[in-house]
């Protein structure tokens, strides 16, 4: 469900020829990493290797950082974990400790090559680092569980444990085998660190915690411009926000959208004080040039692959074209970490603040990794009960907002609210005809509400009939979480 992008290879992979266009971002499929299963797979029920994988987005919002503490661990994995045989061990062992949660299965090649090099890596250095690994497992049966944990000299979550399935959705889990690393403080340090314990077996630099983007993007850094070079210190000094644009030549979609963003560039850049820096995905110099040669901006130098791999991971580029901003003053503070779809569709509101309510454009970046109520008003033929509509659902959409950001008064789950009116109908219908609601009819109260779960491959849609007020949406909203709600399949007709 999101814009058209290019997906990046793997990093450890040469590309031999530009890939395909995709409507959205697939999970890598190569031989060092395995797809999982959606729910409901047929593949999953039988005997044959898994191959659907999870669609996926760029996230505009991290995870919000959880302390490892007593409370907290067992927030994360529950009261209790399995240790060696039937152990049940407290999860309060964890707090104080890095923790790595290592989701991998037994039915995956690449997973059992690389465990018994993770079990090298605990064995040496888990005592003097301070650290314990969880395994979070995606076996198809008890006994191939059992069987593969037996091997592990850590915990374990319990199969079939809904924990397993939270922290495969907060973690953005789309193939296995993924570490993840955890600091005591709560931090994520790194979705990578399967990366990271392959290349630094000795843990010289565990715990591996990235630099930060002001840590990457110095003063003195050289920046490549149309008239020869200069320093990014310079350039901040002129300038409120710097803009980080992902994208290579060979790439369809970034050709398509390249041009819209020189125009946007060219209006606003100077009112606006942002500068753009292309990050490029080329081939070769050769392919930079000629592609930098038609960009009104300016650009991190071909030769620095190393600080563009690193902005890649800090930034979870995943796909191309990506569009970000940051703050170009002190810790650089991201912006927006979507920006593209707003160039598209609010060009004159940048430096977007975040909105309670947003277009459902806006939040295609994290459709696929987060709940999300959308509120399609596209087909309803009276403008009153459209913003009757409008005005029932942003209130319940501010609390979550609020909540989300940490101002506001804590409720139960975390939900985006999006809009889909007439004002964007080719995003309205594209995501309609996925979730199976391309049959509705125009009509005065034609208003569809619809909060989708695409990580569980499942939908809530709101079923009263009539113009919903304030209490029908909190109502609808918070039975969601309580469990009174039902859910049906993503694709399934209401």
């Amino acid at each position: 469900l999101a814009h058209d992008v290019e997906q990046l290879p793997p990093r450890s992979v040469t590309r031999a020829a530009p890939p395909r266009d995709h409507p959205a971002i697939p999970a890598p499929t190569t031989a060092s990493s395995v797809p999982l299963p959606r729910r409901g797979d047929p593949h999953a029920r039988s005997g044959r290797r898994q191959r659907a994988c999870e669609r996926l987005c760029k996230s505009t919002a991290p995870a919000r950082p959880l302390p490892v503490s007593d409370a907290m661990a067992a927030s994360l994995f529950g009261s209790e974990l399995l240790g060696k045989g039937d152990a049940k061990v407290d999860t309060a062992t964890l707090a104080g400790k890095y923790v790595g949660i290592y989701f991998s299965a037994h039915w995956c090649p690449p997973c059992k090559m690389f465990t018994p090099q993770l079990i090298k890596f605990y064995n040496n250095h888990a005592a003097a680092k301070n650290f314990e690994i969880v395994f979070a497992s995606s076996d198809r049966s008890q006994g191939e569980f059992d069987s593969y944990r037996g091997e592990m000299p850590w915990l374990s979550i319990p199969l079939g444990s809904k924990v397993k399935d939270n922290l495969s959705a907060k973690y953005k889990v789309r193939g296995i085998p993924t570490l993840v690393w955890v600091g005591p403080d709560g931090e994520t340090i790194t979705t990578d660190g399967r990366g990271a314990v392959m290349g630094d077996a000795e843990a010289a630099g565990f715990p591996w915690k990235p630099k930060t983007t002001a840590e990457l993007l110095t003063d003195d850094l050289e920046i490549t411009t149309a008239e020869g070079t200069t320093t990014l210190g310079k350039i901040k000094a002129g300038v409120d926000y710097i803009g980080l644009y992902f994208s290579a030549h060979w790439c369809g979609p970034c050709r398509g959208f390249t041009p819209t963003l020189s125009k946007f560039y060219r209006d606003h850049h100077e009112g606006k004080k942002f500068e753009i820096l292309f990050v490029s995905s080329d081939e070769d110099d050769a392919s930079f040039a000629t592609y930098f040669g038609e960009m009104p901006w300016k650009a991190v130098p071909f030769a620095r692959r190393d600080l563009k791999e690193s902005l890649s991971k800090t930034f979870d580029v995943e796909g191309i074209p990506t569009l970000v901003f940051v703050e170009a003053g002190g810790d650089m503070k991201t912006v927006s970490k979507d920006a593209r779809g707003r160039v598209q569709s609010q060009p004159e509101d940048f430096p977007w603040p975040a909105k309670a309510l947003e277009p459902l454009a806006i939040h295609l970046g994290a459709i696929n990794d987060e709940k999300v109520c959308i509120v399609f008003t596209d087909k309803m033929t009276d403008g009153d009960n459209e913003e009757a509509v409008k005005a029932a659902v942003t209130p319940v959409a501010e609390t979550y907002f609020a909540a989300r950001n940490g101002g506001g008064k804590e409720v139960e789950g975390d939900v985006l609210f999006a809009i889909a009116d007439d004002a964007d109908e080719e995003t309205a219908e594209r995501v309609r005809m996925f979730l199976g609601l391309a049959d509705d009819d125009e009509d005065d109260e034609a208003v569809r509400i619809v909060v989708t779960d695409i990580p569980s491959g499942v939908k809530y849609v709101y079923k009263k009939a009539g113009i919903p007020t304030e209490a029908d949406v909190r109502a609808f909203i918070g039975g969601i979480f309580s469990g009174s709600e039902s859910p049906s399949g993503i694709r399934d007709k209401p």
